[in-house]
């Protein structure tokens, strides 16, 4: 893939709890609880893009977390953001997991997948006339290593929602996956697979990242993991 920058994309992040984080916002600093004109989040409510501020938008609809108090991998990429030449244009962000899901309450007419219709199908009508391309960071697999899906089961099934996402999104599109922490590390070959199988997908190690508890990552972790996925998109 040529080199792009962030502006150039509609980052989607999908999956579990982590795809919407669990760290507090008490951990960050005064000027990342300010409004990022350099980020224009969806509005899960109102369907709408706005500048996103940690607290007010950015974990809307999110299943299991509170919107109020809680942070993910947004913080990164609006960090990273800010960091673009003057002048550029703003990335475009849709938050669509939901905390505590496995891959098996994401088949397409189940609600999960739904709303995830509901807020893509926004996304591309607000940005259709724009060049922007879609692109996928993906974290779920915790709650199936939790719940002890047999990993020949998982494998098909993300091959499975993959396939739906792209049926909306493009076919090329690219889709980065995290792995997992040492506690769920028995996944990280699966994701092996299933990248090696599809040019198209690519992960991100996380066995060096801070974590909040031994399902989520915390501040340094998330800011971490969401660098990593960045900086796979960007490659």
């Amino acid at each position: 893939m040529n080199q792009t920058t962030l502006s150039d994309w509609l980052i989607i992040i999908n999956g579990e709890s982590n795809s919407g984080g669990c760290e507090l916002n008490t951990m960050l600093t005064a000027a990342e609880l300010e409004p990022y004109e350099s980020v224009q989040v969806l509005n899960n409510e109102n369907l709408e893009f706005e500048p996103m501020q940690i607290g007010v938008n950015n974990l809307m609809g999110h299943i299991g977390i509170d919107p109020a108090l809680h942070h993910g991998f947004e913080l990164e990429l609006a960090n990273r953001a800010d960091q673009m030449p003057e002048g550029s244009a703003p990335v475009h962000l849709v938050k669509t997991g939901h905390g505590g899901s496995t891959i098996g309450q994401w088949e397409t007419p189940d609600i999960y997948y739904q709303i995830f219709l509901q807020r893509i199908n926004a996304a591309k009508e607000l940005l259709e006339d724009k060049p922007i391309k879609p692109a996928l960071f993906f974290s779920l697999g915790i709650n199936d290593s939790n719940c002890e899906t047999e990993i020949s089961i998982w494998i098909p099934k993300i091959k499975a929602h993959f396939t739906a996402m792209r049926s909306e999104l493009g076919e090329e599109t690219p889709i980065i996956m995290t792995k997992f922490m040492e506690y769920h590390a028995h996944y990280n070959d699966a994701i092996d697979q299933i990248c090696s199988e599809d040019p198209n997908t690519c992960s991100v190690n996380t066995l060096d990242a801070t974590l909040l508890d031994i399902n989520h990552w915390d501040y340094e972790g998330l800011k971490l993991v969401s660098g990593r996925l960045i900086d796979a998109l960007l490659k």
